[in-house]
């Protein structure tokens, strides 16, 4: 049973090929199952000075700061306050209590002056030229009412000015991708970018030569940052156990890759094989690292474990390795910096397994196989959504 978990390297070099192919998809048509959603940076072509809001919305952790800009440079001015959504899994969040729970956590930091926004929202969305952004769609369980299909900022804005007295001057959406993307431009020269989530949920984006991405003729620059959304990604050699989750899901035929490579369904899986274990399955991958610490190696639980937490690791390498190929093959790009955020990829086990490493080793071995000298480098930026969503107020070209 154990064993149907494992991926072998020809299968691993067979879905970076159909993970590449998705990609050409999505750079050149919409619709895609790799969405390659294009992000506009509303001041690329100018430096912004002085003072901005910063505020991150993750899975369910709601974030804010103030920022400052000064020829270049980001300092946050304020703590970074935090708080946690509300909303549940599954079940319908109402408009205006989503509203209020943004511009309250704003007005914690707040000034007597009209400064422009920056949103890190980690939802799909196409983004604008202006700097907003129109919600695609909710993904991992979470829905809003009345949101989707419309400006992620309009109603905020308006929230803000007429029941907090705040005024916003301009806005700039990003994908959480995209922020961690956008902070490992600011140091230690690639020439090749990516940034990664791997935690609740699972994506990639890449700063990407424009002229691969043919779907769109209003490019600001040579380079733009591209959000993949590639949870969506729909990987070969999928148990039957996986098919059953994916049916038994909020959001079934979706976000496939997210949900053999992402936290959140982990011990959903675990738990479906091993319903006899006890195992929480709304834990993720907290769940699985507490059953390799209750149970020896020899034992059933232990290896099924092991095995969930390695290949979610070998999907996250492949989909990565995919991508340093993408960017090797339209930029000829050969050394590329991976910004990695996520509480699964910098996590271990009681057995001495880390994540990192597990996907470095991954990204290593099918290089080699498919026979490409690219240098890798993954690192970890502190406050990498807020650095990377002050830097998007910042031309490209100044990183």
């Amino acid at each position: 049973m154990i064993a149907e978990f494992n991926l072998t390297t020809d299968q691993l070099v067979s879905m970076v090929k159909h993970f590449s192919n998705d990609l050409d998809d999505g750079f050149t048509q919409k619709a895609q199952d790799i969405q390659c959603l294009p992000t506009y940076l509303g001041f690329n072509n100018e430096a912004y000075s002085g003072q901005i809001y910063v505020v991150d919305l993750g899975g369910s952790n709601l974030r804010a700061a103030r920022a400052f800009i000064e020829e270049g440079r980001v300092e946050l001015m304020t703590d970074v306050f935090e708080y946690e959504m509300p909303w549940q899994r599954g079940t319908e969040f109402s408009k205006k209590q989503y509203l209020a729970a943004i511009a309250n956590i704003i007005a914690k930091v707040s000034i007597d002056a009209a400064i422009p926004l920056g949103f890190c929202f980690s939802y799909p969305c196409e983004s604008l030229p202006s700097g907003d952004a129109i919600l695609s769609r909710w993904t991992k369980g979470i829905y809003v009412n009345d949101t989707e299909q419309c400006s992620v900022t309009h109603d905020l804005v308006a929230c803000l000015r007429d029941e907090y007295q705040i005024e916003i001057n301009a806005v700039q959406v990003i994908n959480d991708t995209v922020a961690s993307l956008l902070a490992g431009c600011t140091a230690n020269k690639h020439e090749g970018y990516i940034g990664l989530i791997a935690g609740t949920g699972f994506n990639i984006s890449a700063l990407v030569a424009t002229k691969a991405i043919t779907k769109i003729s209003d490019a600001q620059s040579s380079l733009m940052p591209v959000n993949f959304e590639c949870g969506n990604f729909k990987p070969d050699f999928l148990t039957k156990y996986d098919r059953k989750i994916d049916q038994q899901s909020e959001q079934p035929n979706q976000q496939l890759l997210e949900k053999v490579a992402g936290s959140l369904y982990l011990s959903r899986v675990f738990a479906l094989v091993y319903p006899e274990s006890g195992i929480n399955p709304q834990a993720g991958a907290k769940a699985l690292v507490e059953i390799m610490s209750r149970f020896d190696d020899a034992h059933q639980y232990h290896q099924l474990a092991v095995q969930l937490y390695k290949r979610s690791a070998l999907f996250t390498g492949m989909a990565l390795t995919a991508t340093c190929l993408k960017l090797h093959e339209t930029q000829a790009v050969d050394q590329v910096k991976i910004v990695a955020e996520g509480a699964l990829f910098w996590s271990s086990t009681p057995a001495t397994l880390s994540y990192k490493k597990l996907v470095e080793t991954t990204i290593d071995n099918l290089l080699q196989v498919m026979q490409y000298d690219i240098k890798v480098e993954i690192v970890k930026v502190e406050n990498a959504n807020m650095i990377g969503l002050a830097h998007a107020f910042l031309p490209l070209e100044a990183d």
